[in-house]
């Protein structure tokens, strides 16, 4: 939590300092059929932000957060023996949440006054993940539900982004990013954790 008041402050602090800021917010979202029948359907949703102070020419400090949830929802029935009789599993639905705080360096590559603009984006992320399974089953012609939830998992991560704005005016666009998260700092973990995003941009 300390470190979370610490992004804030910095933040608020970088606002004041700083005479353009760039906001973007971006959005993916995806979903998979995992079964012929429909049975079973993976499901994916990102929401970032991203809030940068430009320090000098084409480098930038930027603040960024993101929440993503993945799902895998199965609901073909099956019996499971409880070893007082059997009751009817009619859908699992498991998903996991992970809200990622980041801080870093951002450098465009090409000059701002270009239509387009590649940015590559380095530095440190906090990752927070949670894992949830809902079961619905049948016990005497009632659908009930049991819910268990993992505990939450924090790990000390790296980030790198690419992303790719294009202007449609001075302050305002559309950018496109792939970013991956690496937990504890491992490079293994790169192709991995890639998520894909888009959204608007608007400089201040």
């Amino acid at each position: 939590m300390k470190k979370h008041l610490l992004i804030l402050f910095l933040a608020s602090f970088s606002m004041q300092a700083f005479s353009l800021t760039d906001i973007s917010l971006q959005y993916s979202y995806e979903e998979q059929k995992t079964s012929t029948l429909d049975e079973s359907k993976n499901f994916s949703e990102t929401y970032m932000g991203n809030i940068a102070f430009i320090l000098f020419g084409g480098t930038a400090l930027e603040f960024n957060y993101s929440r993503t949830n993945d799902s895998i929802v199965n609901d073909s029935d099956f019996n499971l023996d409880t070893g007082a009789g059997s009751v009817t599993i009619k859908e699992v639905d498991g998903s996991v949440v992970t809200e990622v705080f980041g801080v870093g360096l951002r450098q465009s590559l090409l000059p701002r006054k270009w239509f387009i603009q590649p940015m590559l984006s380095l530095g440190y992320a906090k990752q927070i993940s949670q894992s949830k399974n809902i079961y619905t089953y049948n016990n005497g012609g009632q659908d009930l539900e049991i819910t268990s939830e993992g505990d939450k998992v924090e790990a000390d991560s790296s980030y790198v982004s690419l992303s790719i704005k294009f202007k449609f005016s001075r302050r305002f666009g559309l950018t496109v990013s792939g970013r991956s998260v690496m937990p504890e700092f491992e490079l293994s973990e790169f192709g991995r954790n890639v998520r894909y995003t888009a959204g608007i941009s608007l400089l201040l």
